[in-house]
């Protein structure tokens, strides 16, 4: 079987190399397409009947919890196997924000007020983080309220005028009962109390990037991950964030491998193939911590760095394609931190890094 594979998808050949001949593309559309059964793509391919207009594989898989680039009622339409990731970067994400909240605003966060929009595999997990620093979390999730899930529930303007942060993690739709296209759009931003920090790791076209630019003097610079028009972004709008990168906060090695092996598990159902052991093993990484805590984590992160490279003027595509995939916390085992204050010993393993008995 002819596997056709965005070449930065990482672990194919570990995962996929015993089950056909894989050819990797680095371009848009793939090259070789006739020829290929399965397609493993990223969310930077469009999936729609366009690219297939000549031939149409049989299985389409995306190492992405998102799945807002796939023309998912076409491919179903045509028989085509279609496999996904969700939730696989959804600590990462959730990390990510943590990590700018600490270098924009330090480590007291006690009693930070925290509005979390979409409380799914990544809204979940931020705000188990952010209420193991004490923080106050509030939430907003229709679909979720609507299928009777726990709350309590905020409406969305409620939310957007108590909370102090607003950390956006819905998909990004334009149909159905709950569309998030502009959700953000000016009515919704103006209700932000002033000096509120927005927080968008999710997808650009959820805020109306030119009603923020024109509200901004009121509001904290925001903190921007993903960008309306990715790869060309909005560069003054970039010029006035707190923080910014090239739409990389899932972008861990423990992302990246849950995701791969996420999509080579139900490639290998669709052949009916025995199941794959769990996804690849990542060893503990050990880091010596240093007296700072924001710089640690902007560190750790990488977030200062694509902060600086962004705004330098680099290629968006080049830096998101070229990101050196960073740890999840809970792989870190911290070291030296013996003689820091018990504060920040606590602050650490709140966050989930793992410390010495």
């Amino acid at each position: 079987m002819r596997i056709l594979v965005d070449r930065h998808i990482p672990w194919v050949q570990e995962l996929f190399g015993s089950r056909g001949e894989l050819v990797f593309f680095d371009r848009t559309p793939p090259p070789d397409l006739a020829r290929a059964e399965a397609l493993l793509v990223r969310s930077t391919l469009k999936i729609n009947a366009q690219l297939f207009s000549q031939h149409q594989p049989r299985f389409v898989g995306t190492a992405t919890a998102g799945t807002d680039h796939l023309d998912l009622p076409y491919l179903a339409a045509q028989g085509i196997r279609v496999a996904s990731a969700p939730g696989c970067n959804g600590l990462a994400v959730a990390q990510w924000v943590i990590a700018g909240l600490v270098i924009l605003k330090g480590t007291d966060l006690k009693g930070l007020r925290l509005g979390i929009v979409g409380l799914g595999q990544v809204g979940r997990r931020l705000a188990a983080l952010g209420q193991a620093l004490g923080m106050e979390v509030r939430a907003n999730d229709p679909p979720a309220q609507a299928q009777g899930q726990t709350g309590p529930w905020e409406t969305l303007e409620d939310l957007l005028g108590w909370a102090e942060v607003v950390s956006l993690h819905v998909p990004w739709t334009t149909e159905g009962p709950f569309p998030t296209y502009s959700l953000l759009d000016h009515k919704k931003l103006a209700l932000l109390r002033p000096g509120a920090l927005l927080v968008n790791s999710c997808r650009g076209g959820v805020v109306e990037e030119s009603a923020l630019l024109e509200l901004l003097p009121k509001l904290c610079p925001p903190v921007i991950d993903t960008w309306a028009g990715e790869p060309q972004i909005n560069r003054r709008l970039l010029n006035q964030t707190g923080l910014a990168s090239p739409h990389v906060a899932g972008y861990s090695e423990e992302a990246k491998a849950k995701g791969t092996w996420a999509i080579a598990q139900a490639f290998g159902e669709w052949l009916g193939l025995p199941p794959l052991p769990g996804p690849p093993f990542l060893p503990p990484l050990e880091v010596t911590v240093g007296p700072s805590p924001a710089v640690f984590l902007a560190q750790i992160t990488g977030i200062d760095r694509d902060n600086r490279a962004l705004k330098a003027g680099g290629d968006f595509a080049q830096l998101r394609n070229q990101y050196p995939f960073r740890r999840e916390w809970q792989s870190v085992h911290l070291q030296g931190v013996g003689q820091l204050p018990l504060s920040q010993q606590h602050f650490y393993r709140s966050l989930g890094f793992v410390l010495p008995p």
